[in-house]
């Protein structure tokens, strides 16, 4: 009988562990750690914060480029002056000017 006890203590203890799950609060998604979780909700905030460079409708290679330099929200890219922006691989003049243009475009919007 003792045994019984121990099973079902033991059994219960991995049933709870396997349903504890951490949710970001602003996508909902599920995660099995706090830390995961946490790390989710501020890549979120960050969207929240700022529109995601999508918004922009830049071409796909400047795109990339600004994605590789882990530039991924508006506010990210005007924290960058010109000069910094042609440090980033694949990204030249003509990507500077385009980025330039569709910014006033996008505030121009707004």
């Amino acid at each position: 009988m003792e045994e019984d006890n121990e099973w079902e203590e033991s059994c219960s203890m991995v049933i709870e562990g396997k349903a504890t799950r951490f949710i970001c609060d602003l996508c909902q998604k599920e995660y099995s750690t706090r830390e995961a979780a946490e790390k989710c909700q501020e890549w979120c905030q960050r969207f929240v914060d700022s529109p995601n460079l999508t918004n922009l409708k830049l071409s796909p290679r400047v795109f990339n480029a600004l994605y590789r330099a882990k530039i991924y929200t508006v506010s990210d890219l005007k924290k960058h002056s010109e000069e910094e922006l042609l440090v980033i691989e694949g990204f030249g003049r003509k990507s500077v000017l385009e980025v330039r243009e569709k910014l006033k475009q996008y505030e121009e919007v707004l």
